[in-house]
């Protein structure tokens, strides 16, 4: 179980993540944070018999192992340890950020579906790509330096609604080549 009820209130398991660590990005103006994750066992051969969709729901610490589950069914996926995974990120997310309902998106993808270097609309954005490329970011003062976050990372960034956002970098998905196939969770508020 990754979290138990005390009462009426969630106790949430530790992060997957140094709390310190994402705590100074989000007090700083930095616009971005990398976090090494190792990638599931097995998640690729899973990707490869799933469905080419997308999950998406409002999810509370509560809800996460039932939507977690939702989630895989919705695409297809059977993976040990992902669900578990999911939900541990979603609960480290929720308490990171002091939040009680995020949006969630689980989705297998067999392009880019967004090509374009952006910022998005919200307070912080977490992207965590299991299989395939992960996501490209760049600095805005050296547009040309395409940066890679590893497959398995956590990447986090700040977005326009965050109050020390400062432009300073922009993401996009990557491109696939032909039969590649990219699973992604993003979790934003």
């Amino acid at each position: 179980m990754l979290w138990r009820s005390s009462g009426t209130e969630a106790v949430l398991p530790d992060t997957t993540w140094p709390e310190d660590v994402v705590r100074e990005f989000d007090d700083s103006v930095a616009d971005h944070c990398l976090i090494p994750h190792p990638q599931l066992k097995a998640i690729d051969a899973a990707v490869r018999q799933a469905r080419v969709t997308d999950f998406r729901s409002r999810v509370t610490a509560e809800q996460a192992p039932q939507v977690a589950q939702q989630a895989m069914s919705a695409l297809g996926l059977r993976c040990d340890g992902l669900a578990e995974d999911l939900v541990r990120v979603v609960h480290g997310f929720l308490r990171q950020f002091g939040r009680d309902k995020i949006a969630l998106r689980l989705e297998i993808v067999d392009r880019a579906t967004c090509p374009k270097f952006h910022i998005d609309n919200v307070y912080v954005r977490l992207i965590k790509t299991y299989s395939g490329p992960g996501t490209e970011w760049i600095w805005a003062s050296a547009p040309d330096e395409i940066q890679h976050a590893p497959t398995g990372a956590i990447l986090m960034l700040k977005g326009h609604q965050h109050p020390r956002h400062s432009d300073a970098v922009r993401h996009r998905s990557p491109q696939l080549t032909a039969g590649e196939r990219r699973l992604c969770l993003v979790l934003d508020f």
